[in-house]
């Protein structure tokens, strides 16, 4: 199931960023080059991704401060998600 939620997390990731799927690395900041999500788009992709966490657990939720964390990369967010969802 994991590596579903992974895939699904870089979709929803390149959907926002512009960017091709098969090009994101887990390494990648969200908000640096060459993602570039600047605080409207994550706060997008914070919803977006709250409703994927509350599809599989209706009591969880992400916040769009934790995505906009500094540092905050694709392997945290897809981390992130998945503690949510078990």
């Amino acid at each position: 199931m994991s590596d579903i939620v992974k895939q699904n997390v870089k979709a929803y990731i390149a959907s926002y960023a512009n960017y091709p799927t098969a090009d994101i690395k887990d390494e990648h900041v969200l908000k640096n080059a060459p993602l570039k999500l600047d605080d409207s788009k994550l706060t997008f992709l914070a919803m977006a991704l709250r409703a994927y966490v509350k599809s599989y657990n209706p009591d969880k939720t992400i916040l769009a401060t934790e995505l906009r964390k500094k540092d905050f990369d694709v392997k945290k967010t897809y981390d992130l998600v998945i503690k949510n969802i078990t």
